[in-house]
């Protein structure tokens, strides 16, 4: 269970926001100047007069709904363990549900500009742009693991071999955010005691013959 979020959890989780925002105007971009790509040119010509500036002024507003849609999918989640690979996904579902809500207002206001292929290509740049974001923000975090930054103080109970071994793993992966502070044969009153002093931020209960009283008290 976890108790509360460590500072650079959050500098980071606050920090995704801009550089989710950046990420998307940069998809709008390379969008932007893909089509102007002289193969792409030759296969469809240039029908629209549409300049960067202007452009850039529509992407920046479908960037500020995109963050949007982006928290509904809980890509700003304060879990410290959500998986990468769900965040992946949810940024492909993410920007997939921005996709159809900007394909929706071209199709009521019949923009005369090559609208179609600027949003196709803007939501591929978006899927791989966000990812890496996350992808990275991911390594940073790794890094700063390593460094003994943030990490969560994690006790194990647990007096089987399995318990042991989850200590092992866990002090061997500090990328993981764990730094092990106390190990315990099981839980009472005296253990929560020490563990409040330790200012545990999780608990990881591991014994397969524990009661259920005694999983629920951990």
């Amino acid at each position: 269970m976890t108790k509360n979020m460590k500072r650079s959890e959050v500098i980071l989780m606050v920090l995704q926001v801009p550089l989710d925002f950046l990420l998307l105007i940069l998809a709008g971009i390379s969008a932007y100047y893909l089509r102007f790509e002289d193969r792409i040119v030759a296969l469809r010509p240039v029908i629209f007069k549409l300049t960067l500036l202007d452009f850039l002024q529509i992407v920046f507003l479908v960037g500020l709904g995109w963050l949007f849609i982006f928290a509904f999918a809980g890509l700003y989640s304060t879990n410290p363990n959500r998986k990468l690979s769900r965040d992946l996904t949810r940024v492909i579902l993410a920007c997939s549900a921005g996709l159809a809500v900007v394909a929706v207002y071209v199709m009521f206001t019949q923009q005369l500009f090559d609208s179609r292929f600027l949003v196709a290509a803007g939501w591929i740049f978006a899927v791989v742009y966000v990812s890496f974001g996350r992808i990275l923000m991911r390594g940073i975090k790794g890094l700063l693991y390593r460094a003994g930054i943030g990490l969560r103080k994690v006790a194990i109970v647990g007096n089987e071999e399995a318990a042991r071994n989850v200590v092992i793993f866990l002090r061997k992966h500090r990328e993981l955010g764990y730094s092990v502070v106390g190990e315990f044969l099981n839980f009472n009153n005296g253990v929560g005691e020490e563990m409040d002093k330790l200012m545990i931020d999780e608990v990881i209960f591991i014994n397969p013959r524990a009661s259920e009283k005694e999983t629920l008290a951990a």
